[in-house]
């Protein structure tokens, strides 16, 4: 389907989606090159692939935001992801900040006992 926004890049169905994300993880096919093949931008390509192996089938319905909340200036978020799909996503990515952060506290602390000696 053609994008209606004027631009010339296509917006893909789920099923091409899948399609797309399929090449990428079984064959080995490289962002640009699916870019090239379905007529959507690399980062298109690099987001419905980082999309589909966080949240799977799931991640490739598209969510869409309203107008953003006079008082607060938040934008609620209609999101057709399964609630407990979304919660996991967000205590892993919890996970990898304190797992990163206690990386870096190991390298510091590590520099530290260098230094003194």
């Amino acid at each position: 389907m053609a994008n209606l926004k004027g631009n010339k890049s296509n917006i893909l169905t789920i099923e091409q989606k899948i399609n797309m994300v399929n090449e990428h993880f079984e064959k080995g096919a490289s962002f640009k090159v699916l870019s090239e093949k379905y007529n959507v931008s690399y980062s298109m390509v690099r987001k419905t692939c980082l999309k589909f192996n966080e949240f799977g089938r799931e991640g490739l319905i598209r969510d869409y935001t309203i107008r953003a909340d006079s008082k607060t200036g938040k934008v609620p978020r209609i999101n057709s992801l399964n609630p407990d799909k979304v919660e996991n996503a967000k205590l892993n990515k919890k996970l990898k900040e304190a797992e990163a952060e206690i990386f870096i506290l190991k390298k510091l602390h590590e520099l530290m006992k260098n230094q003194k000696k």
